[in-house]
């Protein structure tokens, strides 16, 4: 869910809960920037495997953020030693995240925040053809259709050829 909040969490824990009484895990994407609150939030409520990644790497807008998690549930009465981590963060992924372009961005955002799937905006952030006007324009377009909460490859080419755009046609016909 694009729209995963802190109140959604405890809804869907306590909902499991009422069936099942062994580990539960969480998995938090970052299209809207709630990655970490949402995991922290399980965390809160007993959830006892926390899927988080180095740097958030992962698919479209990442996953929430291993340093992040440690720094923050580091304390004297846990196991954890995040310095190592800390350390392999610096030195290495930060690097390879700026190289590679994962994580969160505004196009995942406005996604999310219009329930369009991550996969139209990662299809339409790797094609370098698209301009961020036409990115946003087709983001636009996405969030006025119906059933844009799972990818159709056909709703893709209606977004990217839709243009409400009132420019006149310029340039010539003369191959140069």
């Amino acid at each position: 869910l694009g729209n995963m909040d802190a109140e959604e969490v405890t809804r869907i824990v306590k909902a499991i809960r009422t069936e099942w009484q062994g580990d539960i895990g969480i998995h938090t994407h970052n299209n809207m920037g709630k990655a970490l609150d949402n995991t922290l939030t399980s965390h809160a409520l007993g959830v006892n495997w926390l899927d988080v990644t180095v740097t958030g790497m992962g698919r479209g807008a990442g996953n929430a953020q291993t340093e992040s998690l440690l720094a923050v549930i580091d304390s004297d009465s846990t196991p954890y030693q995040p310095s190592a981590v800390y350390e392999l963060v610096i030195r290495h992924f930060e690097q390879m995240q700026k190289d590679y372009g994962w994580g969160s961005s505004l196009l995942y955002f406005l996604g999310a925040q219009n329930d369009v799937h991550p996969t139209y905006i990662q299809n339409l952030i790797s094609n370098k053809h698209y301009g961020t006007e036409e990115i946003v324009g087709a983001i636009n377009y996405l969030s006025q259709l119906e059933g844009t909460t799972s990818y159709n490859g056909d709703v893709m080419e209606s977004a990217i050829s839709f243009d409400t755009s009132t420019k006149p046609v310029s340039g010539s016909n003369q191959l140069k």
